[in-house]
């Protein structure tokens, strides 16, 4: 029989696995991090910056009688480099990730030393210090003990992202913040967060109020209850509770701009999600038995999750005392959805599961951690065989120590994630009581003298910010009073939704107002424009996730306070005025723009999106409804009100203020690094000529070729262009076996068979 011609086989494109999806996303976190830092220091924390940092802005990386100092602009340099080498190369990120950690902490540490800077108090500053430990941890972890390193250090992934969730969904309960309690937040949410997205206003205008609130239980459920799927033994379960987090996270990141924070949530799930089962006690079972095990835990799970709704939720209610027309409602607004839960009912929650949690979730990865570290060990010494021509005493002595490093690493895992759960005994007095019984959390935190393993460890992590307490939208703001509107009770149809309060949106947000000189004629006044925050009614709202304009996200906080609270506020008012040109660029001015300005006034409205004409928006009094005055615009705003005063160039009451707070006056940041010489000039020259972006754009390039080349796209890239040319050359290899079956076959008598057989000769000679 001829041979059949091969073709050649192609190499199947390597998957990367969840760990190295944790790891390229942590990466991608510091990167936007570190790239915020060095965009925005020189308008926020440079010697003429809003708040100037102490020391002239240097980095201190030791303690003692030397301490090793770097500029600030230098260390961020640096970590973008870095970010960008961990971002391309997998196998560098075990080394990178710990280098990042550490030069993160320092740079928060000194960026707020300053009590006047508030641009760095932010909680996901803290979360991606506490999971970059948990990484560097875990890959040192598998870089001495391989795969079961990884299993063991993927615990403590688990315990943070449950502490973040779960305390993010009980804290909104325990506020007591009616619009969370009464299910209504998102009502408020979307128009009323720092930074909402052109997403968010569509959300509010057509989604219907009852799946406003449907969305906020389910919110609850995935914080609360689904929170505890992470901590599961069995991967199945994990998956489940990662993909919703996941969902979520996505949802948030579509309506609303939170820097790194979605994406730092999404990388910790990948992180949970890694991996088998733990070892033995959960392992997998294969065939039909498998899949029965894989739907029965999923079903346990989908049952806790009902049950916990069951005790949150009433579907049906309404509020006593509403009368509704039954002919003319939808049952959209007839039918209701309640908050069974108050502060009280989740006291007593996480009273109960709380420690039963945490001291489960300790001895279950004390066991698991103790079985990791036999095959760990085991694997070290045993499972490689000693080369040819080497010292056999020296490699068996350096096994020895790695598996003795590992069989340590082990053993600390567990008193690491109960460093880790030690945020969640705050929640409530009675779970204070217990482990902090001889100090107030957290304001005496370092004077913790416990007799506890435990405590030691979180002691420690706590200092070095590598164990925190989260919180996030634990109340909405710009919740608009409803007093006035109280009189149209009776008649259900025109109060709310469903029998609850209408929600009025009262956003409160600062704007900036310029009067310039305009060539001798009268001088006007000019609102100025921001890059992100909302500003002009007819301004779409912007999207800058993961990167955080903290400028922007500033202005959010200092809207809930005065100026007083807020002195950096004065300080960008006198910058601009003196028209400092790193200052500027935070704004979307230019200092062309700016020329002439004579005064600078902030005023104070109350800000809402604008309202399609439906059913839900014509039951709240405020909102603006759209029309043709009003077709363009995605804002509306009203009740104008003073909140500084206008202030001249070299105002002196600003002066003495801004001195009292600890911030100098205005310079021209160029005539600071010239003078200051050396290192500093030249970083403020790459600085000004967009240096860094040069570092950004090559890395990314080369990042995308690996990727590429790793997953086997160039390759396939390479013979979809040469598709005709292997399809000539299959072609001429099937002529060429037939060419050669016939060439064996035995000669026959039959006088065309010769000519056949010449005409062959004659092709192959060719071929």
């Amino acid at each position: 029989m001829p041979p059949t011609p091969t073709t050649p086989q192609t190499p199947t494109p390597k998957t990367p696995t969840r760990t190295t999806t944790f790891t390229f996303l942590l990466s991608l976190c510091f990167l936007s991090s570190s790239l915020s830092a060095s965009l925005q220091y020189y308008g926020l924390l440079s010697p003429c910056g809003l708040t100037p940092l102490p020391d002239g802005g240097r980095v201190s990386f030791t303690a003692g009688i030397n301490p090793l100092y770097l500029p600030y602009q230098l260390t961020t340099f640096i970590m973008v480099t870095l970010s960008c080498v961990s971002t391309i190369n997998n196998q560098t990120r075990w080394l990178l990730l710990p280098t990042l950690t550490y030069f993160q902490l320092h740079l928060l540490n000194t960026s707020t030393q300053s009590l006047s800077n508030p641009f760095y108090n932010f909680q996901w500053d803290n979360l991606l210090i506490e999971v970059g430990c948990l990484a560097s941890f875990v890959g040192i972890l598998g870089k001495v003990g391989g795969s079961p390193g990884f299993r063991a250090g993927n615990h403590l992934t688990r315990m943070s992202l449950f502490k973040l969730m779960f305390m993010s969904g009980l804290v909104k309960i325990q506020s007591n913040c009616p619009t969370w309690l009464n299910l209504t937040a998102l009502e408020y949410h979307y128009a009323t967060q720092p930074l909402p997205t052109p997403a968010a206003w569509h959300a509010l205008n057509l989604v219907n109020p009852f799946l406003q609130r449907l969305s906020v239980a389910a919110t609850f459920v995935i914080e609360i209850g689904a929170a505890f799927l992470l901590l599961a033994p069995t991967k199945d379960v994990r998956e489940l509770g990662c993909r919703i987090q996941i969902f979520l996270q996505i949802l948030i990141a579509l309506t609303g701009s939170y820097t790194f924070f979605n994406l730092l949530t999404v990388a910790m799930c990948f992180g949970v999600w890694e991996g088998e089962s733990d070892f033995g006690l959960t392992a997998p079972v294969k065939g039909e038995w498998g899949k029965a095990l894989k739907k029965a835990q999923l079903f346990v799970s989908y049952c806790f999750l009902a049950w916990l709704s069951g005790e949150l939720f009433s579907i049906g209610g309404m509020e006593p005392g509403i009368k509704v027309n039954l002919e003319t409602s939808s049952w959209f607004k007839r039918a209701g959805i309640d908050l069974l839960w108050r502060a009280p009912e989740a006291n007593k929650f996480a009273n109960e599961w709380i420690p039963l949690t945490c001291k489960a979730a300790f001895y279950y990865c004390a066991i698991t951690n103790f079985m990791a570290a036999l095959v760990g060990s085991w694997t070290i010494l045993f499972t490689h065989k000693v080369r040819k021509n080497s010292n056999t005493l020296a490699v068996y002595a350096f096994r020895l120590f790695r598996s003795l490093t590992f069989i340590t690493l082990c053993t600390l895992t567990p008193f690491i994630a109960s460093g880790l759960a030690y945020p969640l005994f705050t929640l409530t007095d009675e779970l204070h009581q217990q482990k902090f019984p001889l100090t107030a959390f957290p304001n005496d935190i370092t004077q913790i003298n416990l007799p506890s393993i435990e405590a030691a460890f979180f002691k420690i992590m706590y200092n070095k910010k590598a164990s925190h307490g989260y919180g996030l939208f634990r109340s909405m703001t710009g919740v608009g009073a409803d007093e006035q509107y109280k009189a149209v009770r009776e008649d259900g149809d025109k109060w709310g939704w469903a029998g609850k309060p209408p929600s009025i949106v009262a956003r409160p947000e600062i704007v900036l107002e310029g009067k310039f000189e305009n060539k001798g004629k009268k001088e006007e006044w000019r609102e100025l424009n921001f890059k992100y925050k909302p500003g002009k009614l007819d301004n779409p709202p912007a999207f800058a996730a993961p990167y955080q304009p903290r400028l922007d996200w500033q202005m959010w906080f200092a809207a809930l306070g005065s100026y007083q609270h807020n002195p950096w506020l004065v300080s960008l008012i006198d910058k601009l005025l003196h028209n400092v040109e790193d200052v500027v660029n935070l704004l979307d001015e230019t200092t062309e723009s700016m020329e002439g300005v004579t005064e600078i006034r902030a005023v104070m409205y109350d800000y809402d999106f604008t309202r399609v004409q439906n059913e839900w928006n014509k039951g709240i009094p405020t909102s603006a409804l759209m029309s043709e005055e009003i077709a363009h615009d995605w804002w509306a705003r009203r009740n104008r009100r003073e909140y500084i005063p206008a202030l001249a160039r070299d105002n002196e009451s600003a002066k003495a203020f801004l001195e009292q707070s600890g911030i100098g006056e205005s310079c021209d940041e160029e005539a600071h690094a010239e003078k200051s010489g050396g290192l500093e000039y030249w970083l403020y020259q790459v600085h000004q000529n967009n240096g860094i972006w040069s570092i950004i754009i090559f890395a990314f390039l080369g990042a995308a070729f690996e990727k590429l080349d790793a997953m086997g796209l160039l390759e396939w890239l390479k013979r979809r262009s040469r598709r005709a040319n292997r399809w000539n050359a299959s072609a001429s290899a099937k002529e060429e076996a037939e060419i050669e079956a016939e060439a064996e076959a035995p000669p026959s008598s039959n006088p065309t068979s010769k000519s056949t057989n010449k005409s062959t000769n004659k092709k192959k000679k060719i071929h």
